[in-house]
């Protein structure tokens, strides 16, 4: 099996926020950051900014 590898390059106010998010949910950045790509991936257009922006499916977090 082959694993195709995407390299990610974060500013660190960014990386900081994303560490923070993991940590809160117990989890691992590196696991969390895949989480998120595959949630975002794997979701409609419309969802996207959504998640990217809260880390959260939920469309009332948004307005937050």
């Amino acid at each position: 099996m082959r694993t195709n590898i995407l390299p990610i390059i974060l500013p660190k106010p960014l990386y900081k926020e994303l560490e923070r998010r993991a940590y809160a949910q117990e989890r691992d950045p590196l696991q969390h950051a895949r989480w998120l790509l595959k949630q975002v991936l794997s979701e409609g257009d419309g969802e996207r900014s959504a998640t990217l922006t809260t880390g959260s499916r939920d469309p009332e977090a948004v307005a937050r």
